[in-house]
């Protein structure tokens, strides 16, 4: 890094914020147990491991990181891409933008993914991270032997550069979100509760069983239906095929619940005799 490089982040340290001080940082995509053997080889210098599963709100978290972070240069990307119903393709598509920017619509051109939109970025932002940002391609290399070789090589390549006094990228210092006028809100909450017309659920964890159960019952008293899973998703799913929510806070409020009660459950598996649940109570 250089002299000026160290002020900056000197300066930037002074008031709070984050710096990352490595010229490189590593993706791995969708390939988790790849993610796992490069942390436990890298993280501990300092350098960031992490994955990329989407094609559009992953991309834009990459590049909002790169232009508030002036002393990264280059990603290495590795690892299988992701190809399921929520992200497609976010290596290739992140090579795409590189290349070839976004349309009017800020669509990134000849991306393979099937949602490659940045929409809260603003262009001069991705202009600038496609100009001073580069990427080393190993996708779909997910053996980590070789990719730490890769990656020490690619290191080896930048501290040469450093010892020749090569400069760091001055900062970004246009707008990195779109002005969209999104409402910011921070409300108040209150201990108001608002009965669901369609009726309450109780939640317990068997230990027995080791399971979840939730009862339903209509507002007079009377129980509707029982709902048993080994997990919230299964207990949610059953309720709604039952139509017994119609609330958003009534929803909002049991998937809280239903959270707390898993982590309950979970810790019964691993063998935690200690642990149980109570709704409504405070901590899990």
């Amino acid at each position: 890094m250089t002299d000026s490089a160290k002020q900056s982040a000197e300066a930037k340290n002074s008031v709070g914020k984050y710096v990352y001080p490595l010229p490189i940082a590593i993706c791995t995509l969708n390939s988790e147990s790849l993610q796992v053997a490069l942390s436990e080889k890298f993280s501990p210098e300092g350098m960031i491991v992490a994955p990329l599963r989407t094609e559009n709100l992953g991309i834009e978290q990459i590049i909002t990181f790169a232009l508030e972070q002036p002393a990264l240069q280059a990603i290495v990307l590795c690892g299988e891409e992701p190809d399921g119903p929520i992200g497609s393709f976010s290596g290739g598509t992140l090579l795409a933008l590189k290349e070839h920017g976004v349309d009017e619509s800020h669509r990134v051109i000849q991306a393979p993914g099937r949602r490659p939109v940045l929409q809260n970025i603003t262009k001069s932002g991705i202009d600038y991270f496609r100009e001073h940002i580069q990427f080393v391609d190993h996708i779909g290399q997910s053996d980590p032997n070789v990719m730490i070789s890769a990656v020490e090589s690619v290191r080896a390549s930048f501290d040469a550069c450093q010892a020749s006094e090569v400069s760091v990228r001055e900062p970004y210092g246009g707008k990195i979100v779109r002005d969209l006028g999104l409402p910011e809100l921070t409300p108040e909450v209150d201990g108001r509760i608002v009965s669901d017309p369609s009726g309450y659920v109780v939640l317990s964890v068997d230990p027995v069983e080791q399971c979840l159960i939730a009862k339903h019952y209509q507002n007079n008293g009377f129980q509707t239906a029982t709902v048993k899973g080994t997990c919230a998703k299964s207990i949610y799913t059953g309720l709604l095929e039952l139509n017994a929510l119609s609330r958003l806070d009534h929803a909002a409020y049991l998937g809280r619940e239903l959270a707390r009660a898993e982590a309950v459950l979970k810790r019964l598996k691993d063998g935690d005799e200690m642990a149980y649940f109570v709704q409504d109570a405070d901590g899990p």
